[in-house]
Parts: structure tokens; C-alpha cells; sequence
């Protein structure tokens, strides 16, 4: 076994327990290309402080709602004002569809209160 003192990064499993993530979703996004683990000469893949720098934007983006494809995509685009002008425009769309379903929501609470109101009526 390779001391912890000695690897070049964490495993998996550390990975997950530090960002209280499953092993499952970290192997997920290996899957389609968003994080990288390199493999140790135990067999086993350790990952570095670039996936840990990743990682909560990841984390952040995937609740947001974004899939995999558009991660990448927003990972790939260049760190200069052409890249952050598109990031921009990325995060204000899904921002958008993010609100649309907040209103549609809150709609749909505001007819439940009415159901409500009603039976709260009848039963006076």
C-alpha cells in the first residue's frame, strides 16, 4: 500500500468523502470527461489539486442543472473575455430557464393556496 504521505493526490473514495459526493457520481463525471484521475502503481487512480479546483464548480453547475456536455463546454472555453463573455452568456441562459420554473412553480403554489382557501371555506 502506497503511504498517503507519498501519492500525488487522493483517491476516489477521498475525493468523495471531501466533497460529500458518491463514488458513483465522481466515476460519472471521469465517464464524460469532466475530471481526470491518473492511476498509481497499486492500480488504484489518484486525483490532483486541478480536479479539486474543478470540482466545486462542477458540483455547482450540475445542481444548477447543466449536463455533462455543457460542462465540458463551459470548462473548454478560453480564460480570457471571449471565454468569460460565452460562460456569461451560458450561466444568464440557464439562469433564465431557472426562473421560468421557479414562476411556474410558485403558480402552482399559489393554486394549491386557493384549494386550500376553498376547503378551508367548506369546512367553516
Amino acid at each position: 500500500m502506497v503511504d498517503t504521505a507519498e501519492r500525488s493526490g487522493m483517491t476516489i473514495r477521498e475525493l468523495g468523502e471531501r466533497f460529500c459526493l458518491p463514488v458513483e457520481k465522481l466515476k460519472k463525471y471521469e465517464a464524460c470527461g469532466l475530471i481526470a484521475g491518473t492511476e498509481d502503481g497499486e492500480g488504484e487512480r489518484q486525483y490532483g489539486d486541478e480536479v479539486l479546483g474543478k470540482l466545486g464548480l462542477i458540483c455547482t453547475l450540475t445542481e444548477a442543472g447543466f449536463t455533462c456536455e455543457e460542462i465540458k463546454q463551459y470548462l473548454t472555453f478560453p480564460e480570457d473575455s471571449r471565454g468569460a463573455r460565452e460562460r456569461i452568456l451560458m450561466l444568464k441562459r440557464r439562469r433564465g430557464e431557472m426562473l421560468d420554473e421557479i414562476h411556474r412553480r410558485q403558480k402552482l403554489l399559489d393554486k394549491i393556496d386557493f384549494l386550500i382557501w376553498k376547503n378551508k371555506k367548506k369546512e367553516e
